[in-house]
């Protein structure tokens, strides 16, 4: 599986699992998503430099939980590292701007206090053919096949 094979594959799982789609930026150009940009608090200049921008953002609205997924064709540490920067209080606090910004309270029923997205509200999660591992901070989605891939998760243990 390429990364556009495994970005449709978890879309496809994310769904199942009864999360709401509501952006990310697709590899080639897949979707037409809105990107959604978690900003560095440390570069104050407009613009999106040193922002991350995941792949998918799914939204649980009965759990009030968001989902920030980042997708590659194998298991990616620096992936898991990128998703744990991008979970930091002052980016959280940057992101929950974004997101209001956007309208997605009104537009997904997202319930955010004064205070924005608190970091129990996220879930991280990768997303990529092979073998689960042991990690506690982020959840993931192992794929397995080609053709039709099957995938196993713990993506539904961090929903609750």
């Amino acid at each position: 599986m390429n990364e556009t094979e495994v970005y449709i594959a978890t879309k496809t799982v994310l769904k199942q699992i009864g999360l709401k789609l509501i952006g990310g930026q697709p590899p080639n150009g897949t979707d037409s998503f809105p990107v959604i940009e978690i900003p560095d608090p440390s570069i104050l200049t407009k613009g999106s430099k040193g922002s991350f921008k995941p792949d998918l953002v799914a939204f649980c609205p009965t759990r009030q939980k968001i989902v920030i997924v980042e997708c590659k064709p194998e298991f990616s540490l620096n992936d898991v590292e990128k998703l744990l920067l991008a979970s930091d209080t002052k980016r959280l606090g940057l992101f929950s701007q974004e997101l209001r910004q956007r309208g997605f309270e009104k537009k997904h029923g997202l319930l955010l206090d004064s205070a924005g997205i608190r970091r129990e509200q996220i879930i991280l999660c990768v997303s990529f053919k092979g073998q689960l591992r042991t990690i506690s901070e982020v959840s993931q989605i192992a794929f397995s096949g080609d053709s039709t891939p099957s995938f196993k998760t713990n993506l539904e243990e961090a929903l609750g």
